[in-house]
């Protein structure tokens, strides 16, 4: 036979074109060898066969007999494939073919095992074959190197060993022999020595040593994490399943702890290893992304994220493949909204980690069943037509459902994930983008919850202050006044969520500011309004006189918008509330000792005053207005005389002495 046709014999079968390739060799007979490129699977699967074919000139014979074998075995056919495997180990050795026969004989015994193995016929004939292999395979490594070949049947022999209860020295010894022989040939990023790593991960854990277990199961997630990135996360046959030596390694790290979230996570981990145990002969993999969910979850409630961040990828690849091989089905959108929730999780758990961009990836993704699969392409830029939602929009559904048709628990997933996509465009400095989320999550909250929910008041005020940041005023004033709206028609027992005074009273004075500096005193008046509203009833003050103080503030800065736009009736009028508020406590506050505090009040007391007494001489009458101007020197000369040492109000005794004593009139 020729050359090139041997080769592409060989081609086929290894292109899984195995009736092809085996039409070749029976019409031909093979004269040489190519490189064998094996390469072994996870550790836990079971033992190997030798798969590639094999020819030789100096026994074409056997190697042709050996390659319809591995033909029938990749079929399994094994009768076939045994009664051609048993030809070649019968084949005689010839003058000058010594080595080339006895590594078929090797290869022929190993993959007998493997067949009497894996097709469940016998782990005794299995071991007697794989011992058969091994002294070959020793023999031939004294005439040249074939450490690899040792390493892989002393693997399959100590597997079966392993698995019939055999946990001998000689087993143990075998293990660590197969690391060394792998590592020295292949190096520490190899697969087949991640398996080694792994087979000797476990063989501790058996023998109770957890510290040498994780060890060994650390290098093997090592070479894992080392294979993936020369993959680029894309399934390839050379990667390997971190899940297994995750699971081993969490359950030693679990196992002897007490509380209950650790006992759980236990019991979730054993539970995944039969799942995954079963799945070999059949189990449902919905069952398993079962388990994985709950796993992923007790871990991130453990805050333990990089683990839980695998086993969540790993329940979205199980989702995925369902989902693939039900489309059209009865249940696959129910199908989609399990993947459209672990999603969410990874996404989640990527938003803890600060991985941002992979988070936003993954949130859009959970979005796809019913948005499309465009939705991350969504933007202002790029709807125009649509722009932001109004507050009572809402987005119609790609999918050509009705928002009101899906479950509750659907329109709270969208919710939350628009929710978080807004807190990751604000931390991006994408303001108008979150502006745009968060109104997609108000608007299915208000279908999920009603229009007076104290969560759709949250989420009205974080637009509003997002608005307002961007200066968008008036959309800013028309959220803020919804979420005040809902606050205040809440019973006094419901929970006010993240709309504590504090911050509200902030956002609302920053609005107002930024109203004012745009010449809308109208629009800086309402929002001194809700705030004088909040102070008035306000439980979150320290103190009763911080209270009035903060309220005679307000009224105070009221008075100057007024006396802005030229109502000179409000400006006093608000100005002698101001001054009423503190004169109603000045009482409380001579006996306070509280130095800060009463000089605050004082403070704002002269401030009222000093307004009020401008204000008068406006409105030409200059006799009221030195007696204001008075009653704030004497305060201030009363609140030093209190002190042994300068206060901030010294600073203006010089000017309301000047002032109470002045006859022309100070401009307002």
């Amino acid at each position: 036979m020729e050359i090139a046709t041997l080769e592409a014999s060989n081609t086929l079968f290894c292109q899984g074109r195995e009736k092809d390739a085996l039409h070749l060799l029976e019409e031909s007979t093979l004269t040489e060898s190519p490189p064998d490129l094996y390469l072994e699977e996870e550790g836990d699967i079971g033992p190997r066969a030798f798969r590639l074919p094999s020819f030789s000139r100096q026994a074409m014979e056997a190697s042709v007999t050996y390659n319809k074998a591995l033909i029938h075995h990749a079929r399994n056919e094994f009768v076939e494939a045994m009664r051609l495997y048993e030809q070649v180990v019968l084949a005689p050795a010839l003058l000058g073919s010594c080595s080339a026969i006895m590594v078929l004989k090797m290869r022929a015994h190993n993959n007998l095992g493997q067949i009497f193995y894996m097709a469940g016929i016998s782990e005794i004939k299995a071991l007697e074959q794989f011992s058969i292999a091994l002294q070959i395979a020793k023999s031939l490594e004294k005439q040249q190197p074939y450490s690899l070949d040792i390493a892989t049947v002393l693997s399959n022999w100590c597997r079966v060993q392993w698995m019939s209860g055999d946990v001998s020295q000689m087993v143990y010894e075998g293990l660590h022999e197969i690391l060394r022989l792998r590592t020295a040939a292949l190096g520490w990023d190899h697969p087949d020595v991640a398996s080694a790593h792994y087979n000797l991960g476990v063989t501790e854990y058996a023998h109770n040593d957890g510290n040498k277990a994780v060890g060994h199961l650390m290098k093997y997630l090592r070479v894992v994490a080392s294979q993936a990135a020369k993959t680029n996360n894309t399934k390839t046959d050379l990667t390997l399943d971190p899940i297994p030596a995750l699971i081993y390694i969490l359950l030693i790290k679990n196992e002897d702890r007490e509380d209950s979230l650790a006992q759980e996570l236990v019991r979730g981990l054993r539970t995944l290893q039969e799942k995954r145990a079963d799945a070999i002969m059949g189990q449902q993999p919905q069952e398993i992304a079962s388990v994985l969910n709950f796993i992923g979850t007790l871990l991130f409630h453990q805050r333990d994220f990089d683990h839980a961040l695998l086993f969540f990828q790993e329940e979205l690849r199980l989702e995925e493949g369902i989902v693939a091989e039900n489309t059209g089905s009865e249940n696959s959108s129910v199908e989609d909204i399990s993947v459209s929730v672990t999603c969410n999780n990874i996404a989640r758990i990527l938003q803890e980690l600060q991985r941002l961009p992979e988070a936003k990836c993954y949130y859009y993704r959970s979005l796809m069943a019913d948005y499309g699969a465009d939705i991350q392409n969504w933007s202002l830029d790029s709807k125009k037509s649509a722009g932001i939602p109004s507050l009572n929009h809402v987005v119609p559904l790609q999918s050509g459902r009705q928002v009101t048709d899906l479950p509750a628990s659907t329109i709270n997933l969208y919710s939350t994930v628009f929710y978080n996509l807004g807190l990751i465009h604000d931390k991006q400095g994408s303001y108008k983008e979150a502006i745009y989320a968060f109104q997609m999550s108000l608007s299915l909250r208000r279908v999920m919850l009603g229009p007076d929910h104290a969560d759709v008041a949250c989420l009205l005020y974080n637009i509003g202050v997002l608005q307002m940041e961007q200066q968008f005023l008036q959309e800013a004033t028309q959220s803020l006044r919804e979420a005040l709206r809902i606050r205040r028609a809440a019973p006094s027992s419901s929970p006010s969520g993240q709309l504590n005074d504090c911050h509200v009273v902030k956002t609302l004075q920053k609005l107002a500011s930024l109203h004012k500096a745009k010449g809308n005193i109208q629009g800086a008046l309402e929002a001194q309004k809700e705030i004088f509203q909040i102070q008035t009833v306000s439980q979150e003050f320290e103190s009763v006189s911080l209270r009035h103080k903060d309220m005679a503030a307000t009224t105070r800065e009221m008075a100057e918008l007024h006396h802005a736009v030229g109502d000179l009736t409000m400006a006093v009028q608000k100005a002698q509330e101001a001054v009423a508020v503190m004169r109603s406590i000045q009482s409380a506050l001579s006996a306070t000792n509280a130095l800060p505090e009463f000089v605050a009040c004082m403070e704002e007391l002269v401030a009222g005053l000093l307004l009020l007494g401008s204000l008068k001489h406006e409105i030409s009458q200059p006799e009221e207005a030195r007696a204001h101007y008075r009653e704030a020197s004497t305060m201030i000369q009363r609140a030093s005389s209190c002190f042994s040492h300068p206060t901030e109000l010294n600073a203006l005794q010089e000017v309301t002495q000047m002032l109470s004593t002045c006859h022309c009139a100070p401009e307002a």
